[in-house]
């Protein structure tokens, strides 16, 4: 298994895209707004199922199947993962 510094000292010399190195700072600011926007990506997905999930189980003629439909899916070298859709 390769280090980091192997790693990106890989990808600068294969020229496949523009490499910038960043600061600790500039790290630091990135992921803080990843983390920032990922919560507010999940708040808002939450409000959105909320809103789904009233109105589906208030219904008297629905299908009495399950909201979230679960599926076992192989993935990357065999791997299996659990999707689940609306």
């Amino acid at each position: 298994m390769q280090t980091e510094e192997q790693y990106l000292s890989i990808l600068k010399s294969k020229n496949l895209v523009p490499f910038k190195a960043f600061s600790k700072s500039e790290r630091l600011v990135k992921r803080s707004i990843d983390l920032i926007g990922g919560t507010f990506g999940l708040m808002l997905f939450c409000i959105a199922f909320l809103l789904l999930f009233i109105p589906y189980h208030l219904d008297k003629g629905k299908d009495d199947g399950p909201m979230l439909y679960r599926q076992k899916r192989y993935g990357n070298e065999g791997h299996i993962f659990l999707h689940m859709e609306i």
